[in-house]
């Protein structure tokens, strides 16, 4: 049996179907993610990069001592000012992700 989907869901705009950030960990590693889902849409490693971004060409030290490296783009690069402003962002999500989680 199909489902059939005959209205789009209008969602209030002060509501989002989707979270703009979601921080996962992996199934059968040690390892965080962070995602964006807003534009500039993207995927990182969080954690401690041994290898200073050697795979994206990126590396964003956070002031936790931890780093988001090893990025997947989905959007254009947003520049340097952007991707700047962008981690700032980034470094909030993580910071009241973590403190939640160990509340």
């Amino acid at each position: 049996m199909a489902l059939q989907l005959t209205e789009k869901i209008h969602y209030p705009s002060h509501v989002r179907a989707v979270a703009r950030w979601l921080v996962g960990q992996d199934a059968f590693e040690d390892q965080a993610y962070l995602v964006h889902t807003e534009y500039p849409a993207f995927f990182a490693k969080v954690g401690i990069d041994e290898d200073e971004g050697l795979l994206s060409g990126v590396s964003y030290a956070m002031r936790d001592d931890r780093s988001l490296y090893d990025f997947v783009w989905y959007d254009p690069f947003p520049g340097e000012t952007g991707f700047l402003s962008l981690m700032r962002e980034a470094e909030d999500a993580l910071a009241s992700f973590f403190q939640t989680e160990q509340a």
